[in-house]
């Protein structure tokens, strides 16, 4: 003879109560990730201001130069962002959801810095003046990504990277509007 299995009331609720959290954090999951129909159409402009570089009496060109100058070097660096591996929460709980020993949904994602080309600039400034030079011709620019692949439990990175190179000289004078500074700023 078989025994009657009875649920007792608080087993039930528990167990309801359960499926509505999960349903409910499903839909909350859902509204946070909007899933991606259309890109409109649009501009990206990306500006590189020579001016302050100009008014010093320095010359960035992707051109040769047709005066006179003395060769110094050849220039060329890799630069790429800062990246940091953080723990995100995708959801958070109520009171009532922890109590009930329910923990939130957590994942590792990357911080990837945006890429400024003003600091690229700037460091191509300072390494030329290091160098000895007042200009930097045939200078060429060129921005890419990189992937950093981790172990299998950790997401991969892509960090945008710019790669400069060019031919450092020093012009003969006169050509600039007021003397370089003697020592380049580190």
């Amino acid at each position: 003879m078989r025994k009657r299995v009875s649920f007792r009331p608080a087993v039930i609720k528990c167990l309801l109560f359960s499926l509505v959290l999960i349903v409910l954090l499903s839909c909350a999951l859902e509204e946070e990730m909007p899933v991606l129909y259309h890109v409109p159409s649009g501009f990206e402009t990306y500006q590189l201001d020579f001016t302050p570089y100009t008014n010093k009496g320095f010359l960035f060109t992707p051109r040769s130069y047709s005066g006179k100058y003395n060769s110094v070097g050849l220039l060329e660096f890799d630069y790429n962002t800062e990246a940091n591996l953080v723990e995100m929460t995708l959801n958070e709980l109520t009171e009532e959801a922890r109590n009930a020993g329910l923990t939130p949904i957590t994942c590792l994602m990357w911080e990837v810095e945006d890429l400024d080309y003003q600091v690229v600039l700037d460091y191509a400034y300072r390494k030329a003046l290091q160098m000895g030079g007042d200009a930097i011709v045939s200078f060429k620019l060129t921005a890419d990504t990189k992937t950093l692949v981790n172990p299998i439990d950790y997401p991969s990175v892509e960090i945008p990277v710019v790669h400069v190179s060019g031919f450092v000289i020093k012009r003969h004078y006169p050509y600039h509007t007021e003397p370089l500074p003697d020592e380049p700023e580190e």
